[in-house]
């Protein structure tokens, strides 16, 4: 499962840098590397059109918007179950 985090304007406005950093913090990997277990890729854009929902993410080819660090973990835990 690929994982992207939006560093797009209105993403970064709203905390994008420290929402990456503590991604790559819980799944102990930098972006562009997979976790140990092979279940989540952290990437990110550039933008993906969601900037009403900033700072938002993408879980494949679906949107999470508004996401806080315990969204994130939450949706981390998620990855790592399917």
């Amino acid at each position: 499962t690929r994982l992207w985090v939006c560093r797009g304007l209105a993403c970064m406005l709203r905390g994008a840098y420290e929402l990456i950093d503590h991604c790559e913090a819980k799944l102990g990997v930098r972006c562009g590397h997979t976790t140990e277990d092979g279940a989540v890729t952290l990437e990110f854009a550039e933008c993906i059109g969601a900037c009403d929902g900033a700072p938002a993410c993408l879980r494949d080819d679906a949107h999470v918007m508004n996401v806080t660090p315990d969204k994130a973990d939450q949706l981390i835990a998620e990855l790592r179950v399917k």
